[in-house]
């Protein structure tokens, strides 16, 4: 995230209303199934914790299909004490001055693209949490959870300022188009509700990383290439997703590991850091949402917040430590001998005065058609005096074009030289890549840890970079987590 220069905008005082606790009256009443006696029960059992304990913002989910009531205790954090004071986090606090809610005039003739279920973070600027969305976004990752850039329709601006941090709303999105550099689309929130009474929520099973308990803490590691981050739920649950795209979404932390996480935050003094709306989720930044919403950017405040970022790093690294691996690639190419080194010698192919000297021999022959197909279909290397090449036959504007006066080679060398290359995979690995399908096989976790320098280097997979086993070659070998 670029740092703010010049000037530096003033500090200013978040004129968020203050946080009304979450009491009976105030928490929204979740939607019952069949069963009302069972769930009456349920429900006021929760209503009498939450009054007790204060903490965060909670949700009844929506009955499964089966119309078995959601297990209250795991669906919320009960605890004898408000745990959230635990942080020190206040209701109000310093922000960094600048950032301002996008009002748009909607035309009349702007589409609806879909609806939201949101929790109000911030009025301004306006940041919401989205928990559910209809029709359900395809990449839930940027159509879920928390959202800085949303516009609002000019129409909502006094709507807006009476909403107050925690509240659930519900509201229409459409798309528009907009000046800026260049011709820019975005999306505007318009017909926003605050929902009083009972949630009913589009989607019975959300994905993970939309938990509708809300986000408590997120955590987007400096080490983050944009994809790494964790989040935290008032529900305890955890899901963290690396810089590999690899998933860990069924983790929950226990009541004593979340209480001690967030008395780091009060040792640190979390609180009386400058919020700053403008950083966004995909860098490496810090945010608590306990009494407000509170984002920090960790490049210029890593050092003081260290005993919170080293515990949840600690976290991240027992769930990768205890995840099974799996091996998988991309595709498999067969190396065969070349079978043709009386036409074109593929040491020879590429030298200029072999083509000068060969044009017109090749020029007039043409390669069978099982070959060209072989060569064409791109699933095969040639082996020729101990060395591995790739053949291909091009479109010569000459009139060579079909012939083999339009072919080419190109060794593939086993030094990195900025384009494909292979490593002989290791003989002292248990793994061999015969036994490896495309669906994955798993790595033992001794295998692992007595190789692991070498595994790791497997955890990003690189499309230039080939492993030789036998008489095949395999692309993008990969070691995912699960």
């Amino acid at each position: 995230m670029d740092n703010f220069q010049q000037p530096t905008p003033p500090i200013q005082q978040n004129n968020m209303p203050p946080t009304t606790p979450i009491t009976p009256e105030h928490l929204p009443e979740p939607k019952k199934p069949i069963n009302s006696k069972i769930i009456a029960i349920s429900v006021l059992v929760g209503l009498i914790i939450l009054a007790a304990t204060g903490y965060g913002f909670y949700k009844y989910s929506q009955s499964e299909k089966n119309n078995n009531p959601p297990p209250v205790n795991q669906e919320q954090v009960a605890t004898e004490k408000n745990i959230c004071s635990l942080s020190g986090q206040t209701a109000q606090g310093k922000i960094l001055g600048g950032a301002e809610t996008k009002f748009t005039n909607l035309s009349s003739d702007a589409k609806k693209s879909g609806e939201i279920i949101a929790r109000i973070l911030n009025t301004e600027p306006f940041i919401i949490e989205v928990l559910d969305s209809k029709p359900y976004p395809s990449y839930v990752f940027d159509g879920l959870g928390v959202q800085e850039g949303l516009f609002v329709s000019q129409g909502e601006k006094n709507n807006i300022q009476s909403l107050k941090f925690n509240d659930v709303i519900s509201g229409n999105l459409y798309g528009f188009t907009y000046a800026s550099v260049e011709l820019a689309f975005g999306t505007a929130i318009k017909d926003i509700k605050k929902i009083d009474g009972e949630i009913n929520y589009f989607s019975g099973a959300p994905n993970p990383f939309a938990n509708q308990s809300g986000t408590l803490i997120r955590y987007t590691p400096a080490t983050t290439n944009s994809n790494g981050f964790m989040l935290i739920f008032n529900d305890r649950k955890v899901f963290y997703r690396d810089n590999n795209n690899n998933i860990f979404a069924d983790k929950q932390l226990t009541e004593k590991e979340l209480e001690d996480i967030l008395n780091l935050f009060s040792q640190t003094k979390f609180n009386d850091i400058t919020s700053d709306f403008s950083t966004s989720r995909y860098s490496p930044s810090l945010s608590l949402v306990c009494s407000r919403y509170q984002p920090i950017p960790l490049n210029q405040n890593s050092s003081n917040l260290k005993l919170i970022t080293d515990r949840l790093d600690s976290i991240i690294d027992s769930y990768r430590s205890e995840a099974t691996r799996k091996l998988t690639y991309n595709k498999k190419y067969t190396i065969k001998d070349w079978q043709y080194e009386s036409v074109v010698p593929l040491d020879e192919a590429n030298k200029i005065t072999f083509r000068q000297e060969n044009k017109t021999r090749l020029s007039q022959m043409k390669p069978s058609e099982s070959l060209k197909k072989e060569v064409d279909e791109f699933n095969t290397y040639y082996r020729y005096r101990d060395k591995i090449y790739s053949v291909y036959f091009g479109s010569c504007v000459d009139g060579s074009a079909g012939t083999w006066g339009c072919f080419g080679a190109e060794e593939l060398k086993m030094e990195v030289s900025g384009g494909r290359h292979y490593q002989i995979w290791p003989q002292e690995l248990s793994v061999r890549l015969k036994d490896v399908s495309t669906s994955g096989t798993k790595v033992p976790k001794e295998e692992y840890f007595a190789h692991k320098n070498f595994y790791d280097t497997l955890l990003t997979w690189n499309d230039n970079l080939l492993f030789l086993e036998g008489d095949y070659l395999y692309q993008r070998l990969w070691l995912s987590l699960e």
